[in-house]
């Protein structure tokens, strides 16, 4: 029977007889007979858990099926909950269910408005294709917050309502879509949708902002908070497509290249690692 560290080398290293390749994923082990041959610098930057995971999907997918995939969500989701469960007495309720459809997560304060989230960018994507794939899931996101919104008016207060155990008007009903690092579809920045925009990094910022700041909490501030955060760190990142060029067997090739500064970036993660954790009365951080 293959051991552990046997299964888990054969997702990430390649051979002749089986190419593990593919969706930005290259495996950064080459493996013979009774050795491998790797390169430093490939597994420093090819060796990340999403690409290992997807390869699990893509060499055993009913296996993946059974033990991985429907966890990704619910993941997601508890560490969501965790964040907001620390910065503040939210109401929170996972997976609520009701006739026609699901709620991912439930969020509100003891008054004001509630916060229908649905999960759906559960692993960071890696390459063109897996970000379509991610891009194909937030589009699953706005419709189903456009199928809640062609419910009668009555109906959507209904069911916000019974989610919270206390009146809810249509117009304290806000829509978001939860995903760990990104979006993938253009259209969730789209206006005119009003759909929040959340991933894990975004919420540990945005409540680590409102924590320093002693602001009263509620949906409303939570939201701003979020939508201020990422259109700052966009505007300072200073996103941008350049033109470069490359020599390739006695002919340069220009290539478009998208440049943004990475220092900034390195810092906004540092920022959010750093709000994730909550000090404690007696000097510890959980």
């Amino acid at each position: 029977m293959p051991s552990a560290s046997s299964d888990s080398s054969a997702l990430i290293s390649g051979n002749r007889q089986r190419h593990n390749g593919g969706d930005g994923l290259f495996p950064p082990f080459a493996r013979f007979e009774k050795s491998y041959v790797f390169s430093p610098i490939l597994v420093l930057n090819f060796l990340h858990l999403r690409n290992a995971v997807f390869a699990f999907s893509t060499l055993d997918a009913r296996t993946y099926a059974n033990h991985v995939s429907h966890e990704l969500e619910p993941v997601l989701i508890r560490q969501a909950i965790e964040f907001l469960r620390r910065s503040h007495p939210w109401f929170l309720r996972p997976s609520y269910d009701y006739a026609g459809g699901e709620i991912d997560l439930v969020v509100a304060g003891e008054t004001g408005p509630v916060l229908l989230i649905q999960a759906k960018g559960t692993l960071p994507p890696q390459g063109a294709r897996l970000t379509e794939r991610l891009a194909d899931r937030i589009r699953d996101g706005i419709g189903q917050v456009e199928k809640f919104r062609a419910l009668e008016v009555t109906e959507q207060e209904a069911i916000a309502s019974a989610a919270v155990g206390r009146p809810v008007a249509v117009a304290d009903i806000r829509h978001g879509i939860l995903a760990r690092s990104c979006f993938g579809a253009p259209e969730i920045f789209d206006p005119a949708l009003g759909i929040a925009r959340i991933t894990l990094p975004l919420l540990s910022l945005a409540l680590g902002e409102m924590r320093a700041r002693g602001e009263l909490v509620d949906i409303d501030a939570l939201l701003l908070h979020l939508e201020g955060i990422e259109l700052r760190y966009f505007v300072e990142a200073d996103p941008r497509w350049e033109e470069g060029a490359i020599s390739l067997a006695g002919r340069h090739l220009h290539v478009p290249l998208f440049k943004y500064d990475q220092d900034m970036v390195d810092m906004v993660r540092a920022q959010s690692w750093a709000c994730s954790f909550i000090e404690e009365p007696n000097g510890g951080r959980t």
